[in-house]
């Protein structure tokens, strides 16, 4: 309340104090109900509105949005503007609809559930493929696995999923790429969509898996595998402090500037690659 019943408007937009995302000022744009002038006295809300570029019926989150990707007649411009602009919705906005629905849904224990399995049968087979002597080497695979992974990861956020110059100017193109990654920019604190569901994410890692078996053997390939798999598991709870840091980094990501951090479980190759999203990128968007 250290502002309440004054203008904050200069704060607003004062990143000394605090950098606000248009999106934080858009939100806070729909709870305004006048301005105060000079003498404190409440003037009319004004027509216009202090964050303008928003469509508001861009895609309704009250209807099956895969359909509506498909219908919608947009341009790439519109397209790109619009699904970095975050938006919020009070219950989960459905995809498909029926019951095709829960499989695009990613509750945060079906993380450990799913992939705590794939992970002990992957050191299970790298176990059975090595020695008992070797059971080290396992474990170094292991984390030469997660290692790895954080890599696979930034490539893929960077490369796949932000491919906004390349993206074909057609809906068929938008709608693949509203539907992998898209709709995490767009609803990006839907809880139930804050990782890539277990169906999309095999079909997106069988070419990674059945790459590490073509050039590497099975003592080898298996638990660098299920170490990649591991890694995976941070996105059901943030329980460390680093988790935590990356999360507050990645919504960052979502919601100040989408070009730069595209790091996830780790900001190592985004110093490698100069995509390191800092303070100072956000005070000068």
């Amino acid at each position: 309340l250290q502002f309440g019943g004054q203008k904050i408007d200069e704060v607003l937009f004062d990143d000394t104090f605090h950098v606000h995302s248009d999106t934080a000022i858009h939100i806070l744009d729909d709870y305004l109900i006048g301005e105060l002038s000079d003498d404190n006295s409440c003037n009319e809300k004004k027509e216009e509105n202090y964050f303008a570029g928003k469509v508001e019926n861009f895609i309704k989150v009250d209807e099956p949005m895969f359909f509506q990707c498909l219908r919608a007649k947009w341009t790439k411009e519109e397209y790109l503007k619009q699904i970095h602009i975050p938006r919020h919705s009070a219950h989960t906005a459905p995809v498909l609809g029926g019951f095709l629905e829960i499989f695009t849904k990613t509750p945060w224990y079906v993380i450990p559930i799913v992939w705590l399995p794939v992970v002990a049968y992957y050191l299970k087979r790298g176990l059975e493929y090595n020695t008992t002597e070797s059971a080290s080497q396992v474990i170094l695979l292991f984390f030469i696995g997660i290692f790895n992974w954080s890599l696979i990861e930034y490539s893929m956020h960077r490369f796949i999923f932000h491919v906004d110059e390349i993206l074909p100017d057609n809906q068929y193109a938008f709608t693949f790429h509203f539907m992998t990654h898209g709709i995490h920019h767009y609803l990006p604190m839907d809880r139930l969509r804050l990782v890539m569901p277990p169906v999309l994410l095999v079909i997106l890692s069988y070419p990674i898996v059945q790459l590490h078996h073509l050039l590497f053997s099975n003592e080898i390939a298996y638990p660098l595998i299920g170490g990649a798999y591991f890694d995976y598991l941070h996105h059901g709870k943030p329980y460390t402090a680093h988790i935590r840091e990356m999360k507050s980094y990645h919504l960052d990501h979502h919601y100040k500037e989408a070009n730069l951090g595209f790091g996830i479980s780790s900001k190592l190759w985004d110093r490698v690659f100069n995509t390191l999203l800092t303070d100072n990128d956000i005070k000068s968007r």
